[in-house]
């Protein structure tokens, strides 16, 4: 986040004020300060974060710090006075809150033809072909299927992966859900990560189909 003067944060403050709709203010806040508080992983095609315990720590680390600092949607500049900055929803405005953050998990969304054409660097693939990464992919999927189906501990990782299948799922049958509350950010990143993997599959498919 930048370095602000007392009277820079002193102007910045009046225009916030001056704001009537939540979405403005949502989108100032975000301009100024950043509405996402921590360094989510970028998309990884090979699921890493619910295969590979020092990845999976990554998300665990992230719930604990989102669960034990509720001051999330504020921000507080003490100098003579003090400026505060609150985006935190009222109940009419949960939803536009959680939307506005999952549209910021979803953009920009990863360039899939650098991604398929480039190389591979991951060592779950023998090679960039796409009918392999398709038929990994798939094998992750089942893989992710099997263990919400057969597995019933409430452990962090099945509830992460419960998240990311809605979101893959709903892109998939092309029905993605608005959030109608205030989501936890773990959560709209799970479902945008979900929705981004739906786009991931949507590219290999094209990829792998013969041309007409």
């Amino acid at each position: 986040m930048e370095h602000y003067s007392e009277k820079q944060i002193k102007l910045l403050h009046q225009e916030f004020k001056t704001l009537k709709r939540y979405i403005d203010k949502l989108s100032f806040y975000d301009r100024h300060f950043g509405i996402i508080p921590f360094t989510f992983p970028s998309f990884d095609p090979a699921l890493s974060l619910f295969f590979e315990e020092d990845k999976t720590e990554l998300l665990t680390g992230i719930f604990k710090k989102e669960r034990n600092n509720p001051a999330l949607t504020e921000k507080l500049f003490s100098f003579k006075n003090d400026y505060r900055f609150n985006i935190k929803p009222a109940n009419s405005n949960s939803s536009i809150y959680s939307t506005y953050i999952l549209s910021k998990f979803l953009t920009p969304t990863p360039d899939f033809d650098t991604l398929l054409n480039g190389p591979e660097e991951t060592s779950l693939y023998n090679t960039p072909s796409p009918n392999d990464r398709l038929e990994k992919a798939n094998e992750i999927l089942n893989s992710i299927e099997y263990k919400l189906h057969h597995e019933y501990d409430k452990s962090l990782k099945l509830h992460c992966m419960t998240v990311f299948y809605k979101g893959f799922y709903d892109a998939f049958t092309r029905n993605i859900v608005r959030p109608d509350k205030k989501r936890k950010f773990i959560e709209l990143y799970l479902y945008a990560q979900g929705i981004l993997y739906a786009k991931y599959l949507d590219a290999l498919r094209k990829k792998t189909s013969p041309p007409n």
